[in-house]
């Protein structure tokens, strides 16, 4: 631990120097140490203080130039008032000015009594800007005495005390005016900086009781175990006071119920901008500090008891003077260790995967190459009469009249009538896709579709691309002839370019028919790999080098809610023929599409080369699980394998896991359920992996039947128990779906310390089943600069875990630009009606997809803005580090095991401010930046310098 006097960071206030200029910086001020000590630090700058006056030596009006003079001031933080002390040689200092970087020196070199003090430029060898400190008549005061004139000492004109009272050199006669305090400056204007704020009397740190991040959970004192929530930032929040804000929760250091009473136990609590949650840092001899309540001022921080052991509670207390009433605070280490022969984890190649869901219109209206959204007209009504994602469309001196027809539907329950009664010109309706922002329409590409029509006679139709205005771009007559519903495929190639078009079906002469069901998409021109899938969007996800994609979601939930409602999301009504798929019911849209469901899903990333993990409706029956066994890898002569060979897939599917159902409460019911279907499963083909469907986990659990912290409401893991006893009886492998959130970085820690609580009880529980932990959900708010740092500490730490996690996936892999219906601002990759690109946590993805070597070997830090995990191959190592300070960090990389001979590191970094994002203005706002870096290895360790925000990937050989 070093000095709490000797702070690295001070040398920010150099590099600062502009700013500074500016105006005053908040400091606060230490008592020096002793004068036997080793003395003062070039890197620490220093307040003088007057003792006399209780005014510090400063300069008038804040000059900067030579010759201007020195004054007593009040102390307003101006850096006019601040003074790096510099060795001079023989004992004495010299003086130097913060702000101007000029020496206190005398005027003209002159030493009679009353000669003023004031600012020149240091000029070597010039004795009268040395200035010995010597002890003064007080412990903690000292006179300064010049080397010109020994018996000369600082002293103020007509020993004044008043605001601009002149500083000169006068003999030693023991004046109060002659007496000074040097005062050491720490300063907290960087609230990014992290801290231990150490105990006098125990040597502890101060805590949080059991790590905890919870509105009141009290402070303590412990042993420095390097645990997140032993730092703290400080965070000046003007009027002299601060707010302590612990690094692991996030929440304000503040007294229980806001009581001050002698004994009130100190906690932590959301800020909510009370007196209690200000402190003012007051300086004490010998680099300690107090902290006193903005709510009771007579009252510090102190420790119950004056206790020294393990959780002993902090408390406020009357100063009085214990040594436990006193504190030091003192910055964090800066190092990473790496230790290339110390193997950690077999890396899983499924650690970098991305979830699919239709929550955010990712499918229908998103991948799904289907161009119309509305595709079944089974909307209520916008326009009278016409179902809510079409709208009238009718030109010339044309007549009509529009209605929901509910006899007869092709499929739901209703379908669009449109009438033309009379006139000239065409009666229609038109829609413009997903929420009517408009269809992509590329001049001489074709587009294809069919349309299910029935009339009550011959019905001339014509379907169109056209602007949202009406101009015609291309188009295909149709003659509709019967009562029956019958299948009308076209085509046609717009000849002009319009990002925002709309698609028409209409009648051009009098006629009555009914429209069931339309189908539009672009030719393989615009698809993927001759899939119903969107092909710009397919390009961007592949893009992010994803090794495995998550298909349900939210999609599946019926699970969560019983099963009375949103049933048609089963695998079943998801085969055949895409216009013959029933509608569902979604938890995000009332009207979702079964058009691209779990085969599709499957088709796609078989044609991307990755994994597969489709997620299943819980209450699907034991039997139509079983069927789906069949259909994913039966033979044909099965009755589903023979379906997937008509659905265009005649092989089985390589992919060998499933999950059921999501988000699920893991009780004896959802046990039973899960059971059924996992042995029906298994009878068909056992070497399918079949994963529970939980949610997640806050907090350590301590004890298994008394947990706390489920997102679920779940208050015991007993109901695993019948989960893995029945997939060791059934030799089976399976694997628990445990969800992350991960808006910023700071709190990602204590999710994956909860994970792995969840995974010990469970190994406790039965140490002979075969099951893993997945993670298939990173889960955000939003998809700027701050979710990509969370997404890449957790993934690092989740690597350090990797014999036990075997796949992570971020949620959502997609989402439409400004059609975003709900709260899930977390899309890796944004589209809009005619390109796609990826936000920040997207490229995290690639970063770490790309860096991949296998082997997770050993790697730690201790400081705490810092988050590493390291990969080695036996040549090469990759180096992963997420830095979530606000300030860039410079640490040691200390290496064992491997000594790299290039000379020169492969960087790959991302970075930004942590609100930045890639937004339709700008899509390449935030980008990663491949550089390389020299660096020369001393004792087998280097230096790196990692930027503010960022997530960089070093490449070592």
């Amino acid at each position: 631990m070093m000095s709490p006097l000797n702070f690295s960071r001070r040398q920010v206030l150099v590099a600062a120097g502009a700013t500074l200029l500016a105006g005053g910086v908040r400091t606060v001020a230490a008592a020096p140490p002793a004068y036997a000590d080793t003395g003062y630090s070039p890197t620490v700058y220093y307040k003088i203080k007057n003792t006399a006056s209780g005014r510090l030596l400063s300069v008038l009006g804040g000059g900067t130039d030579n010759g201007d003079n020195d004054i007593l001031y009040d102390d307003v933080n101006a850096t006019d008032q601040f003074w790096y002390l510099q060795d001079a040689a023989q004992g004495y200092q010299k003086f130097i000015n913060v702000r101007s970087g000029r020496a206190l020196s005398l005027d003209q070199g002159a030493t009679a009594n009353g000669t003023q003090v004031h600012l020149w430029q240091y000029l070597n060898g010039s004795p009268d800007q040395d200035w010995l400190v010597a002890p003064g008549s007080t412990a903690d005061t000292v006179t300064i005495t010049n080397r010109k004139r020994a018996d000369a000492v600082l002293s103020t004109v007509g020993a004044g005390t008043a605001n601009n009272t002149l500083v000169q050199v006068w003999d030693s006669i023991g004046a109060a005016d002659q007496s000074w305090q040097i005062i050491p400056v720490q300063t907290f204007e960087d609230p990014s900086v992290l801290y231990q704020i150490v105990n006098k009397n125990s040597g502890s740190s101060l805590s949080v009781q059991g790590g905890g991040t919870t509105n009141d959970s009290p402070a303590i004192v412990y042993s420095d175990i390097t645990a997140p929530d032993q730092y703290w930032t400080i965070q000046d929040i003007g009027g002299g006071y601060y707010h302590l804000l612990n690094n692991k929760s996030g929440r304000l250091l503040s007294l229980t119920s806001g009581a001050t009473g002698n004994g009130t136990i100190a906690m932590i609590y959301d800020n909510v901008s009370a007196s209690d949650q200000a402190w003012t840092i007051t300086a004490q001899p010998n680099g300690y500090y107090k902290f006193t309540n903005q709510r009771r001022p007579t009252g510090v921080l102190s420790v119950v008891g004056a206790g020294t052991a393990n959780s002993t509670q902090a408390q406020l207390w009357d100063d009085i003077g214990a040594n436990d009433q006193y504190w030091t605070i003192v910055p964090v280490g800066n190092s990473i260790s790496v230790n290339a022969i110390n193997n950690q984890a077999v890396n899983s190649t499924r650690m970098t995967g991305v979830g699919m869901e239709d929550v955010n219109h990712e499918i229908y209206g998103g991948i799904y190459s289907q161009l119309v959204f509305g595709e079944s007209f089974a909307e209520p009504q916008s326009d009278t009469g016409v179902s809510g994602m079409w709208r009238t469309a009718v030109s010339g001196g044309a007549s009509g009249s529009f209605a929901l027809d509910t006899s007869d539907p092709f499929k739901g329950s209703q379908s669009q009538q449109i009438t033309f009664t009379g006139g000239s010109g065409s009666v229609g309706v038109d829609n413009m896709g997903l929420n009517r922002w408009g269809i992509n329409w590329q001049a001489g590409k074709s587009y294809d579709g069919y349309a299910y029509l029935r009339s009550t006679g011959t019905a001339a139709v014509q379907v169109a691309a056209e602007s949202s205005a009406g101009t015609v771009y291309g188009s295909q007559s149709l003659t509709v002839n019967g009562t029956g519903w019958t299948k009308y495929s076209f085509s046609f190639t717009p000849d002009t370019t319009d990002e925002a078009g709309r698609f028409t079906i209409k009648l051009t002469g009098p006629a009555t028919v009914n429209v069931g069901y339309v189908y539009l998409e672009p030719g393989s021109w615009g698809r993927f790999a001759g899939l119903p899938v969107r092909g710009d969007i397919a390009n961007a996800m592949q893009s992010q080098h994803n090794t495995v994609l998550r298909y349900g979601g939210s999609s599946a939930d019926p699970g969560v809610f019983g099963p009375g409602t949103w049933t048609n999301y089963r695998w079943k009504n998801m085969v055949g023929p895409r216009e013959n798929r029933p509608d569902y019911t979604g938890w995000w849209y009332a009207h979702e599409s079964n058009g691209w469901g779990i085969p599709d899903f499957l088709n796609f990333a078989e044609a991307l080369g990755i994994d597969a993990i489709a997620t299943f409706n819980s209450y699907e029956s034991p039997q139509d699980m079983a069927d789906f066994a069949d259909y994913l890898t039966g033979s044909t002569s099965t009755t589903w394998g023979a379906q997937r060979a008509a659905d265009g897939h005649p092989a089985p599917y390589a992919f060998r896991q499933i999950e059921f159902g999501n988000e699920e409460k893991v009780d004896s019911d959802y046990a039973t359920r899960f059971n059924n279907a996992a042995n029906a499963i298994w009878a068909r083909d056992p070497s399918i992996i079949v994963t529970v469907a939980d949610v997640g986990y806050t907090d350590v659990i301590t004890d298994p039947d008394h947990v706390t912290g489920s997102t679920s409401g779940l208050g015991s893991l007993s109901a695993y128990q019948s989960i893995l006893s029945n997939a060791v009886a059934g030799n089976a492998q399976i694997a628990i779906d445990l969800h992350i959130s991960d808006d910023a970085p700071e709190p990602v820690q204590q999710s994956i310390d909860a994970l792995r609580s969840f995974d010990h009880w469970l190994y406790q529980y039965n140490p002979d089943a075969n099951y893993h932990i997945n993670v298939f959900e990173l889960n955000s708010g939003q998809h700027n600069m701050e979710r990509a740092l969370a997404n890449a500490k957790a993934i690092s730490l989740l690597q350090q875990y990797g014999d036990r996690v075997t796949v992570v996936a971020s949620a959502n892999a997609l989402q439409p630009d400004g059609q975003n219906d709900n709260g899930w601002n977390q899309g890796l990759v944004f589209f809009d009606t005619h390109r796609s690109w990826l936000q920040p946590p997207g490229y995290v993805t690639r970063m770490f997809s790309d860096g991949n070597l296998g082997t997770v070997v050993h790697a730690e830090t201790n400081n705490p803005s810092l988050a590493v995990s390291a990969q080695f191959n036996g040549s090469k190592l990759v180096l992963n580090v997420t830095n979530e300070s606000a300030s860039a960090q410079s640490p040691t990389i200390a290496l064992t095991g491997f000594t790299p001979t290039s000379g020169t590191a492969q960087i790959t970094s991302l970075s930004g401010a942590r609100t930045d994002q890639n937004d339709a203005g700008n899509v390449d706002q935030v980008t990663p930046q491949n550089s390389t870096s020299a660096y020369t290895l001393a004792g087998n360790a280097l230096n790196l310098t990692f930027a503010a925000n960022s997530v960089t990937v070093v490449t070592l050989s």
